[in-house]
Formats: C-alpha cells, sequence, structure tokens
C-alpha cells in the first residue's frame, strides 16, 4: 500500500511539474504593415495604426501586454523571416536571405545565391523546447514555407505538412474559410484542448496566410465593408475587400483567445503576435515595403501578452523577431536556459518584466538585415540599427546612407555626410557581422554595359570587386581612395590586407584579427605549389582548408590534422592571378583568410 501511495505521490508531482511550466501561442501573420491594423503601435505617432482598417480583437490582445514600437521582421520576405524564427539567428548568418534563386537582367549587380531549405543541423525552438525535459507538446498550423520536409522534422508534434503560399489560395473573394482562417483556428484550438487534458504545457504557431493577397474574406465580411457610411474610406488605407479579410483574421484570433479562456489556461499563457514582413500599398509615415529593408518593408506589429508582463505599456527598444527562440526559452525556464550555440537573437525578459530588475544590453549587436536581391520596385540592400541609428546599403546604387529613425521614421534625410563618424562606426559593425558569418554579398555583373573590366575587377578601378563588397560594401571608392584619411591608398590596403576603414591599420584586417594567426603562407606570391605552416592549431583539432578565386568559384577544399605543421598543395590547375585562401578550425568560429597571388 506505501509503494502505492508513493507511485501515485511521484505521479502527481510530475503532473503538477508539467503544468507550471507556461504555454506559448505564437501568431505570424503575412505581409501586414507596421500600421495596417488598429493597434495603435507608436503613442507618438499618430499614423501609426491605419485610418480606414478596424482589427478590434487584436487591439484588446495588444493592450493586454507590452506592444513594441520598434518591433521587426527578421527580413521583408516571409521565408527567410520564418527560418529565422524558428532558428533564433539572422537570415545573413543562415544565408537564407530570399525566396529564390533568379536573377534579374540588366542590372549594375547580381543577386547572391540564397539557401531555400532548413538543414536537419539547425535546433528549432520547437526542438529545444522538447529536448529541456520540460514535457513540452508542439503545433505548427498554417504556412511553412520552407522547404526541408515540414514541420514533423523540425520539432512539431503535429502540423499541415509542408505548406506554402499556394496552401491558402482559394479561387475568388468571397469564401467560407478564407485563406485558412478558421481552418488553422480549429485545429490549433483541438491542439490546446487536448494538450491541456494531458497536463502537458504546449507551443503552438499559427502562421496565418492572411492578410496576404489575393484577398478573401467571408460573404458577411464582404457586406459589411461595402457599406461606405460604417467604414469610411481613409486617407491612406481605402481597400474594403483587405478590410473584410483582416475582420476575418480577427474573429479567428478572437475564436481562439475564447478557447484559452474555455481552457482555464490565461494565467499561464504567453500569447506573441508579429507580421513576417511589411505589406505593399500605403505605409506612410514609413518608406517602402515588402522586399525593401527600408522601414516598411520590416517594421511590422510586434506586441506580447502574458504573466507578469504589464498590460497597456509600449517599450521603445528595438527588438527583431529572431529575438523570440532566446525570449520563449527565458520564459520556458524562469531565465536559466541553456541555449544553442550562435544565436542572434537575446532574451526580451528584462523588457516584458521590468520588476525583475534584470541588465537588457545586446554587447553591439544591434540588428541586422540583409537581403541581397532584387524584387519588384526594390533592390539588394543591408541595413544595421542601433537604437535611433540607422545604416541603409543600396547595392545597386553603390550608396551607404545614416538616418535617424526618432526625428525621421520616413528615412528621408541621409545624414551621413552631417554625422560621417557614426555612419563609418556602423559601416564597419555591418561589415564586420557580415564578414563574420561569412554571409554570401552581390558581385558586378559581367553583362552590365558600363564595365570595361575583366575577371576580378569589372569596374576597372584596380580593385578586386570581391574585395570592396567585403571590405568596403561598396564600389563607389576606386583603388586611389582613402576612405580612413589614414595616407593609405585602398590599392595599398588591399595588397597589405590592412582594413580600409580604419586609420593606421597596421594589423591584418578585421576577418583576421585573431588572438593569434592560424596559419601563415611561406611564399607569396608562389609559383609553384602554395606551402604554408599552420600555427596555434590544438592537434586534436580537424581543420578546413578552402581556396576561391575573387568571382567567389571554389577551386579546392582539403581537410587536414592538428598534427599536420608544414604543408604544400599543388596548384598546377591554378592560372595566374589572386585567390582567397581560408583556414577554419572545424567546429569553431575561428578561422584566418589571406589573399595570395600566384605568378
Amino acid at each position: 500500500m506505501s509503494r502505492f501511495l508513493s507511485f501515485c505521490f511521484v505521479c502527481c508531482c510530475i503532473t503538477l511539474h508539467a503544468q507550471s511550466q507556461p504555454n506559448f501561442i505564437f501568431i505570424l501573420s503575412d505581409d501586414q504593415s507596421w500600421n495596417g491594423t488598429s493597434v495603435l503601435m507608436d503613442p507618438s505617432q499618430v499614423d501609426s495604426r491605419s485610418d480606414y482598417y478596424q482589427t478590434p480583437v487584436l487591439e484588446a490582445l495588444a493592450k493586454k501586454g507590452m506592444i513594441f514600437s520598434q518591433g521587426y521582421a527578421s527580413a521583408p520576405k516571409c521565408a527567410p523571416t520564418r527560418i529565422s524564427v524558428l532558428t533564433g539567428k539572422s537570415t545573413s548568418r543562415l544565408h537564407f536571405t530570399f525566396t529564390d534563386n533568379t536573377q534579374e537582367a540588366g542590372t549594375r549587380v547580381l543577386e547572391a545565391k540564397t539557401e531555400l531549405v532548413i538543414p536537419d543541423s539547425l535546433t528549432t525552438i520547437a526542438e529545444w523546447l522538447k529536448k529541456q525535459d520540460l514535457n513540452y507538446t508542439t503545433a505548427h498550423y498554417g504556412k511553412w514555407h520552407i522547404q526541408g520536409k515540414g514541420p514533423a522534422f523540425h520539432g512539431f508534434d503535429r502540423g499541415d505538412g509542408e505548406t506554402g503560399n499556394e496552401d491558402g489560395n482559394h479561387d475568388g473573394l468571397v469564401q467560407a474559410d478564407p485563406r485558412n482562417i478558421f481552418s488553422i483556428t480549429d485545429s490549433a484550438c483541438i491542439f490546446m484542448s487536448d494538450a491541456v487534458k494531458q497536463a502537458k504545457p504546449f507551443y503552438v504557431q499559427l502562421s496565418h496566410h492572411a492578410p496576404r493577397s489575393p484577398f478573401e474574406a467571408t460573404q458577411k465580411s464582404v457586406d459589411e465593408w461595402k457599406d461606405l457610411l460604417k467604414h469610411p474610406l481613409g486617407r491612406r488605407h481605402k481597400n474594403p475587400e483587405y478590410g473584410a479579410m483582416l475582420q476575418d483574421l480577427d474573429e479567428g484570433i478572437n475564436t481562439l483567445l475564447n478557447k484559452v479562456k474555455e481552457l482555464n489556461i490565461t494565467e499561464n499563457t504567453y500569447i506573441i503576435y508579429i507580421g513576417d514582413n511589411g505589406a505593399g500599398g500605403n505605409n506612410s509615415p514609413l518608406k517602402g515595403g515588402k522586399s525593401s529593408t527600408q522601414e516598411g518593408g520590416i517594421r511590422v506589429p510586434f506586441f506580447i501578452s502574458g504573466p507578469g508582463i504589464p498590460a497597456n505599456t509600449y517599450q521603445t527598444q528595438p527588438v527583431i523577431a529572431y529575438d523570440l527562440f532566446p525570449t520563449i526559452a527565458a520564459l520556458a525556464t524562469n531565465g536559466s536556459a541553456i541555449l544553442p550555440p550562435l544565436l542572434d537573437g537575446i532574451s526580451l525578459l528584462p523588457l516584458l518584466k521590468p520588476q525583475l530588475n534584470l541588465p537588457f544590453n545586446r554587447n553591439q549587436q544591434e540588428l541586422v538585415f540583409h537581403c541581397p536581391h532584387f524584387n519588384p520596385n526594390t533592390f539588394p540592400q543591408s541595413a544595421w540599427i542601433d537604437k535611433d541609428y540607422k545604416l541603409l546599403v543600396d547595392y545597386e546604387a553603390d550608396k551607404i546612407q545614416l538616418f535617424d529613425l526618432k526625428k525621421d521614421i520616413s528615412e528621408t534625410t541621409d545624414l551621413s555626410s552631417l554625422f560621417p563618424a557614426k555612419a563609418r562606426e556602423l559601416t564597419i559593425k555591418l561589415r564586420d557581422y557580415l564578414k563574420k558569418v561569412n554571409t554570401r554579398m552581390p558581385s558586378l555583373n559581367k553583362s552590365y554595359s558600363k564595365f570595361t573590366g575583366t575577371a576580378e575587377d569589372l569596374d576597372k578601378d584596380s580593385l578586386p570587386d570581391i574585395w570592396e563588397f567585403k571590405e568596403l560594401l561598396t564600389t563607389a571608392f576606386i583603388g586611389a581612395d582613402d576612405p580612413d584619411k589614414d595616407g593609405i591608398s585602398n590599392w595599398n590596403e588591399w595588397k597589405a590586407q590592412t582594413d580600409p576603414y580604419i586609420s593606421n591599420s597596421t594589423t591584418p584586417n578585421k576577418e583576421i584579427q585573431l588572438p593569434f594567426n592560424l596559419f601563415r603562407v611561406l611564399e607569396n606570391p608562389f609559383r609553384d605549389d602554395i606551402s604554408l605552416e599552420f600555427l596555434n592549431i590544438p592537434k586534436h583539432s580537424n581543420v578546413e582548408l578552402l581556396l576561391f578565386d575573387l568571382q567567389g568559384k571554389q577551386w579546392l577544399r582539403e581537410l587536414y590534422s592538428g598534427y599536420e605543421t608544414v604543408k604544400r598543395i599543388a596548384s598546377k590547375n591554378l592560372s595566374s592571378g589572386t585567390y582567397l585562401l581560408r583556414v577554419q578550425i572545424i567546429g569553431s568560429n575561428e578561422f584566418q583568410s589571406q589573399l595570395i597571388q600566384k605568378q
């Protein structure tokens, strides 16, 4: 009898432990602009909500928690944001920066290649939660839009499979289940009910296809929004079909919230709402829209409610979608999470729960955006946001601009010439980050009519094009220029492998500024074989050696043991020219690159 009672006591404790973990409902909308709802996103900006569309349920949800006035999607396109949210990593680190590899014709630069598949090696938030011995059950419903076998292969117990853009489409405006809003919601409600019955904490992601075009809505909503007396057109927003679809999305969220109340889990459930990227149309006062790293393409509705989060509060700190992985992990473990390596996001717990008096510090890791691709009316761009300041790089226009978002949310006034030190500071931060993660950069288009150079120097400025993008983020300078004013021209900086943006730089550039060198080339330029000596590599380690030409083509890949020291690498298949030699310790972030030249 005593053994039976002990068994019951243990089971009871296990159940209580499971129930003590919080639940997470993550709602991700598709193509929704920052001010595309009736939620006032910034009390200092009257135009931070729609002057036409009405979303009363979203308004009520936002007021129950914290609204992030400067909240960003990870990317201006849907699929990159989705994989970034799942993994807590930036799209530039993931090399997952767009939705296809189609090249635009007739442009000055060529787009970088994007990954399209989520690798099994990445840990998703669903996988992480299930590995923590916290008894979580997980589900993903709606738009997945990432190649790689779908949610079931990346930590989700239930889901709709490897769905994409077209899975939410029907034929025509009027639908009983527009954009699958109601079926996605019903699936989530069933999942939550089952989790509660099983006394399991849950993570459920509702990745809505709405309010993406083509627009769909119920007959009831379409009829209501045709009535201009009920819904007079706004100055900025005036599409009744879009308004009808938003009303149905709002109704779906209402059904979800009612289920949370019915299950009596409100006090133990966090609800997160963000958009995957900005929308097209009139996003004023924001500039640009979907596919652009201007504010209209990346600033989105972003709010979180749940236990301990003060209601009806605003937070002005810039936050980004890849912050959600470490945030959910912190909330699930009371701040004691051991996270996967190389996350770019940081926990928002100090902001969400100011009563804890926890420090919030990004440690110089500001928000990064990298979209080196063309889309209608948009160009390959990167951006770096440091509180109020934003650096925007336009690779096609060959421009680097600086904006003060607090004073100029519309990005109308370039301050780079007025504040050159700040522009240079953020340029270096962005450049160094992109180099650190070895992101894929655009390249010059050899078919562009104005280029007269050949091979590695198409713009004929005496500098290798790949070096210009990597070290300067622009090809606007020529070899004789000296942007850091240290008396050393760009050409000489390239030859010496010093930093063209940092004055009096006498050490190798940021990419190879390690506590020690990993190798040294014994003969450079070289005529026959490449001779190098490995330095300071632990004997138990293995190293990877890669050799690229200045067009990015890989010519060599070899693996070596740390027990080896001097290596001679046959180079008879190499033509005369300049190459980039890269050595990395496998399984670490330590690497060194050096330009070498074959005579």
